[in-house]
């Protein structure tokens, strides 16, 4: 093997060895809610009212553009009034919400208090879109470097 043949599999080997645990670990957090819901012992389904929405102050930053928002949302289990809230860092999702905006949320009839919601559900699928495109474009930054660059 030459030496331009043997710096594009290392480059590729290196690659792969940075990105593959970033989409696992990215396929495991996008679907969080969804593996939440599927553990319910008895499914239910609600109509959730959204109550407010804040940036919280409250956090540890986890990056230079980490900016948490809290949407706290209600929702009848038979007869009971729950209130809920859960955070994002989703700019898109926190400025779509409004106060009384009408959610589905998803909760077990054997533990009401335990549910997530629509929205945290459509948040986990963006995640991981954005992160394929991410994994897209650095697999071109890094073949056009190969090619330019060996």
């Amino acid at each position: 093997m030459n030496e331009e043949n043997m710096a594009i599999l290392i480059t590729i080997l290196t690659v792969l060895a940075l990105v593959v645990p970033l989409i696992l670990i990215g396929v495991f957090a996008s679907k969080n809610s969804r593996r939440k819901q599927q553990k319910f012992k008895e499914p239910a389904e609600s109509s959730g009212t959204i109550l407010k929405i804040w940036k919280t102050t409250d956090y540890q930053p986890e990056g230079p553009y980490y900016e948490p928002w809290v949407v706290e949302y209600s929702y009848y289990a038979g007869s009971i009034l729950y209130e809920k809230s859960f955070q994002t860092n989703n700019r898109k999702i926190a400025h779509s919400l409004q106060a009384n905006d009408k959610i589905t949320v998803y909760y077990d009839r054997q533990n009401p208090n335990n549910a997530v919601t629509s929205v945290q559900m459509e948040q986990e699928k963006s995640v991981w879109k954005n992160m394929l495109i991410g994994f897209l474009i650095f697999i071109l930054i890094v073949a056009a470097c190969s090619i330019f660059f060996v």
